[in-house]
């Protein structure tokens, strides 16, 4: 495993088009200054973006570099755009859709898939080419879950709901290859991070497994798949290279008791153990010194100011580990700064560090811990 210099490890996850009518990005860009916050992971979908797969969505995107420049005046020296939706041909009739749904995988020149292919590396290319001032570029979202990545179905019908374990892992592939060319060919500068995957098996569990430490099987399958299919040159190329520079999970940890009631866990040297183990499938593909990214962490307090109180414990523990304990981790994402689900829904994201109170934007107690961990200072409340 490496040991390099990390300027960028602290990160955030920020919702830029979920939070834009509620909360002014000066502001959420000074709370970030405070924390000590180097990189932002930012949600920037191409159906956001773009008007299609070859045409920005003029409005939208300079409220974007508006709000990038305003970050890179707060201290940020990385932002990461990630997109985990798409354009589909027209002949599948979802124009105007967002979804994570993709035609089934069919290599035959023609297919839908292949034009799904050809859109999508088109998307990213209009994307990646309109900002320059993004230095990363995470190309999807926990593609390993099988509600990120599922097929196109007609409701009712006897089609499968879902795919497999290795058919996500298959097609991630293929993303990742189109996604990634089309990085290449406008700003080859740019840093390709896989899609961030999920603690998420094959029998759906995921990090809550009855009885046993949070298990991340579904990320050392997923991540092993993914080799092989490089390795085996079916996908385009023999070259990782030509797929991502870096890897990218989710290090969230649970478990259940035996009534099956879960709670999130403090990270320990067990969690440090099974994040070191996922580093270990690129070493042992020939891949060690290969750039990481954890792209989200956070815990859940359900709105409980108590709640939020107890998990204290877990964000010094889990940052101060990343820092000391994983060296080839390049930045951590906290997940995430605002609470606001924007158009999606009323609810909030509780697994957020801020939320608005009295009209007052907020640190909730897990930020002061992060903060102390980031070598952060100021109040985190305006």
């Amino acid at each position: 495993m490496n040991t390099k210099e990390r300027p960028n490890l602290n990160g955030m996850c920020y919702v830029y088009y979920y939070s834009k009518d509620v909360l002014n990005p000066r502001l959420a860009a000074r709370m970030m200054e405070r924390l000590n916050v180097r990189s932002v992971r930012s949600w920037s979908h191409v159906t956001w973006l773009l008007e299609d797969a070859k045409n920005v969505n003029r409005p939208v995107a300079d409220d974007f570099h508006r709000m990038y420049a305003i970050l890179k005046e707060a201290g940020v020296t990385q932002i990461v755009g990630m997109s985990h939706y798409w354009f589909y041909p027209r002949r599948l009739g979802l124009e105007g859709v967002e979804s994570s749904a993709v035609p089934p995988r069919d290599l035959a020149p023609g297919s839908v898939y292949q034009e799904f292919l050809d859109l999508y590396e088109q998307s990213w290319q209009t994307l990646v080419q309109e900002f320059p001032e993004v230095t990363d570029w995470e190309t999807g979202n926990e593609f390993n879950h099988k509600e990120f990545l599922r097929p196109i179905r007609t409701e009712g019908s006897d089609e499968p709901k879902h795919f497999t374990m290795n058919e996500r892992a298959d097609i991630c592939t293929d993303l990742m290859f189109r996604s990634a060319r089309a990085i290449r060919s406008v700003r080859p500068e740019a840093r390709i991070i896989m899609p961030g995957m999920a603690p998420v098996s094959e029998h759906g569990l995921g990090v809550y497994v009855t009885n046993i430490e949070a298990e991340y099987d579904g990320i050392i399958d997923t991540l092993t798949r993914i080799y092989d299919n490089i390795r085996s040159g079916d996908f385009g190329s023999r070259n990782s290279r030509d797929f991502f520079d870096a890897l990218c999970w989710h290090p969230y940890y649970a478990a259940q008791d035996e009534s099956g009631n879960w709670r999130w866990k403090v990270p320990d040297a067990e969690w440090v153990k099974i994040n070191r183990s996922v580093y270990d499938v690129a070493v042992q593909a020939g891949d060690d010194g290969v750039d990481c990214y954890l792209s989200e962490f956070g815990f859940n307090d359900w709105g409980n100011p108590e709640d939020d109180a107890n998990l204290i414990p877990h964000i010094r523990e889990g940052f101060r580990l990343i820092r000391e304990e994983l060296p080839f981790v390049d930045a951590v994402h906290a997940y995430r700064l605002f609470d606001s689900m924007g158009y999606v829904t009323d609810g909030a994201d509780h697994y957020a560090f801020f939320s608005m109170k009295n009209g007052h934007f907020t640190g909730k107690r897990r930020a002061y811990a992060l903060q102390e961990q980031y070598g952060g200072q100021g109040s985190l409340e305006e």
